[in-house]
């Protein structure tokens, strides 16, 4: 089959991946979805670009108080898109339309994975091993969980165009293509630093491309060290933009300023559990088990490898391994971190399709066994995206019954007595109480800020965490700065009597812990 042919056959599949995918994943509202209180924050920052102003260095959540809400955050592409399209679309403030973002990020998911197609033919792959490589990113579970109201797709995306463009200058030293490798790698560390890893894939492939005296030359070139350089310095600026708006307001994502650290202490870098819960997850939302079979077919059949597309799959391992490792706290928890794995889905369908190029020369002259194998691969790849999807359906966190109710109650009042059309509320200044203690079982911060009961209702406000904050000594300030509700999902008043008599003589209970104050 012409390769003209197998292109079409993988942008097909991939196309008929991304529908089926979008038609199943389909969450009632995303706060029941997966890491849904992290999508309710990006979608909250997205309605705020839409029907405000689009302020990209000055991301706006919910949960800042009376303050305007400016939060330390990564590069809000993904939310500035979707503050776009939802202006086209015409969508309403308030929660709903998540479809929309579902899509942005599937519509960058098949980018990425036709970029996936590209890079392996440009590292000289044939075109069976390529479509092998792309359908195996399409269908792995760290993808089909990707296709949610989050901004690690676009991440992806840039972050797999600029090994593309790179891959592209070491074949054809054309300075546009490293201006524009160095622009991608910049805004994917923009969107989330991790992927600044990546730059290990590249220096592999500077290594895997050129005999050593002609790699010396390329070191040499003041056009590689500036290309490499910007991406840093322009993530540093970031960095410290970030920081800068946390010190004057206050409110974080824990990025280098306040929150619980990604970052693992020394007990759990040198405990073998935590290694292996590491690969655990990273074989549920990274590489998966393809992944891991791909590695070890370009291990063993290496010898039927270029050195170009062994560099490029051990350099991306290396990459993996070192985001895996540094931001071991989160990403050996898949509850907590299963977006950490991004890079790992890319390094295992890129190790897939190298391995399985080294399988082909032992199988030309075998057709029986070809066809076999070829329907094996198939089999294996329908299995895994069925799997994904059932695991992403069934996975999807179970939001507590009471934190929804509450909010269902307060949207209701807020519809009593706000005029309808003054939907969403932003006035409306509300505190809620978090399910999350203020710090962490080892004692750091903790980012109990959580977003989805604001999002629902379209208020704003001030979070207390689980413990430690009294409503009698707290809230009658909070109430002379504007608070008009109270919402406690948790049974706080109920083990403070005091708390609870202070809002019996000053509030009405509207059932679901809700109190109008």
């Amino acid at each position: 089959m012409p390769a003209r042919a197998y292109a079409i056959a993988t942008a097909a599949l991939v196309a008929a991946v991304f529908a089926v995918v979008l038609g199943v994943v389909r969450p009632e509202t995303l706060v029941h979805d997966w890491h849904g209180w992290r999508q309710a924050d990006t979608a909250t920052i997205a309605l705020n670009y839409a029907h405000g102003d689009l302020e990209v260095l000055h991301p706006r959540i919910a949960w800042g108080g009376d303050g305007p809400g400016y939060v330390e955050a990564e590069l809000q592409v993904y939310t500035g898109a979707l503050a776009l399209l939802h202006r086209l679309t015409g969508s309403a403030p308030v929660a709903g339309g998540e479809w929309r973002g579902r899509a942005l990020s599937a519509a960058a998911l098949a980018a990425t994975a036709w970029l996936v197609w590209v890079w392996l033919r440009t590292l000289g792959l044939q075109p069976a091993a390529a479509l092998i490589g792309t359908v195996a990113l399409a269908t792995s579970r760290g993808t089909v969980f990707l296709v949610s109201v989050q901004p690690d797709a676009f991440g992806l995306a840039a972050t797999t165009g600029a090994l593309v463009l790179f891959t592209r200058w070491l074949h054809t030293p054309r300075r546009r293509d490293l201006a524009l490798s160095s622009l991608l790698f910049a805004i994917a560390g923009g969107i989330k630093p991790t992927f600044l890893a990546a730059g290990l894939a590249a220096l592999a492939a500077l290594v895997g491309h050129h005999p050593i005296g002609t790699r010396l030359r390329a070191l040499r070139s003041g056009s590689l060290w500036i290309a490499a350089s910007l991406p840093l310095l322009a993530v540093a600026l970031l960095l410290a933009h970030g920081a800068s708006v946390h010190a004057d307001y206050g409110n974080t994502f824990g990025i280098i300023s306040g929150g619980d650290s990604k970052f693992p202490t020394l007990d759990r870098l040198v405990s073998p559990m935590q290694y292996v819960k590491l690969a655990q997850v990273g074989l549920a939302f990274g590489p998966g088990p393809l992944g891991a079979l791909g590695l070890l077919l370009v291990l063993f059949r290496r010898r039927h490898l270029t050195r170009p597309a062994i560099a490029a799959a051990i350099g991306l391992w290396a990459a993996y391994a070192l985001v895996g490792v540094a931001s071991m706290r989160y990403a050996s928890e898949a509850w907590l971190g299963s977006h950490y794995h991004a890079l790992g889905v890319l390094a295992g369908a890129v190790s897939l399709g190298v391995g399985v190029d080294g399988l082909l020369p032992l199988l030309a002259t075998r057709p029986h066994l070809r066809r076999l194998g070829a329907a094996a691969v198939f089999i294996a790849l329908a299995v895994q995206v069925t799997v994904a999807l059932h695991h992403r359906r069934s996975a999807a966190a179970h939001w507590a019954d009471r934190e929804l109710q509450a909010a269902d109650v307060l949207r209701r009042d807020l519809e009593k007595t706000v005029k309808a059309a003054a939907l969403p509320h932003p006035g409306v200044l509300v505190v809620i109480r978090s399910g999350v203690a203020a710090t962490t079982e080892t004692g750091a911060p903790n980012n109990y800020e959580d977003p989805r009961i604001f999002y629902l209702a379209g208020v704003r406000g001030w979070v207390w965490p689980s413990d430690g904050t009294s409503v009698a000594t707290s809230l009658p300030a909070l109430r002379a700065r504007g608070a008009r509700y109270y919402v406690d999902p948790t049974d706080w008043p109920f083990r403070h009597p005091e708390d609870q008599r202070w809002l019996d003589e000053h509030s009405s209970d509207l059932g679901s812990g809700v109190f109008r104050l």
